[in-house]
């Protein structure tokens, strides 16, 4: 019924979906499937603590703060990494701060960041061409997070960045909860 309440709000709100992230081996996900909700991809919430091995240096690599003229570079690249039917629901949210990685003129890697009391989670969009400079990428990017020393880091790699396991590994990452990304359209 909350489900069913929720979806009616959010319609008199004129939204047009519900999005829910959802681990898959919770009573919830079941619930939310009889409610209308359909799993549109699949992600892991990866997890490195700040007592992990230090980090290594990747000479070369310069991650820098997004800025307005990096705007439409960054819808780019996110058309490019993310399937068409996901890009309405997996996009750098508005609260975040940006990190970008510049090559050949292009944004190649977005990086969103929110720092919290408990941790700071990142949700990346790097260019799968990349995949031997992505932990260079990560690496400097966290060298630059003012708590990453003292905060546990989260990563949100979506299916389509499965690619990134063996990066996350490489930086003392460890896998965490499986989530199912669900949508329910109004």
């Amino acid at each position: 019924h909350l489900l069913d309440a929720m979806a009616r709000e959010a319609g008199q709100r004129h939204a047009h979906a519900l999005i829910a992230e959802v681990e898959e081996d919770s009573h919830l996900f079941e619930t939310m499937r009889t409610a209308g909700y359909a799993v549109y991809a699949r992600q892991e919430i990866w997890r490195r603590l700040p007592e992990a091995a230090p980090l290594p240096v990747h000479s070369g690599i310069r991650v820098v703060e997004e800025t307005e003229a990096d705007a439409i570079r960054v819808q780019s690249l996110i058309a490019q990494v993310v399937p068409r039917l996901m890009q309405p629901f997996v996009t750098p949210n508005e609260d975040m701060d940006g990190w970008v990685y510049h090559q050949d003129g292009r944004v190649q890697a977005y990086i969103g960041v929110v720092t919290g009391k408990q941790g700071i989670f990142l949700r990346p969009f790097i260019h799968p061409d990349l995949y031997k400079e992505a932990p260079g990428i990560l690496s400097n990017l966290i060298s630059k997070l003012t708590r990453a020393d003292r905060l546990p880091v989260f990563i949100c790699v979506t299916r389509f960045l499965d690619w990134m396991q063996s990066t996350l590994e490489e930086l003392h990452f460890l896998p965490g909860p499986r989530q199912a990304v669900m949508v329910k359209h109004i």
